[in-house]
């Protein structure tokens, strides 16, 4: 169960990089010259409901968030005011279930595994310097 549950985490890290490496590719696109400048990007579905937000925070970062049918956050891509990225995955409810976030100079990644009632089950990350997987069971 437990050799199951890292495959799992293991699985969704890889996941999420290849994420975060799929939107490095936007700013190649801003500079073949075709810019769109925004405050605010919504993308609304065929009935009219919004669907994916592109903005930035009050604190000036910048978050992509998907919502579901339902108008609840599922899924979110956001970098904090001190540029770390962090990318979450979140329940029906709109709690974040899993949440990646990449630390440090040498960008450190965390994965954190939550239960449907927000408490962290699952912590897992790298040492400092970056050789060996650190695991933390219920916070």
């Amino acid at each position: 169960m437990r050799e199951s549950r890292i495959a799992l985490a293991l699985g969704l890290l890889a996941l999420t990089i290849s994420l975060l490496a799929a939107f490095s590719a936007i700013p190649a696109f801003v500079r073949a010259g075709f810019p769109l400048r925004t405050k605010m990007l919504i993308v609304d579905d065929a009935s009219g409901s919004p669907r994916a937000f592109l903005t930035t925070q009050p604190d000036g970062s910048p978050a992509l968030k998907l919502l579901d049918s339902s108008g609840v956050v599922r899924a979110e891509l956001s970098l904090t005011p001190a540029d770390v990225p962090h990318v979450s995955l979140c329940g029906s409810d709109g709690r974040s279930r899993v949440s990646l976030t990449l630390h440090g100079h040498n960008g450190q990644p965390e994965l954190i595994l939550s239960s449907p009632d927000g408490r962290k089950e699952w912590r897992i990350g790298m040492n400092e310097s970056g050789d060996a997987p650190v695991i933390f069971e219920r916070e």
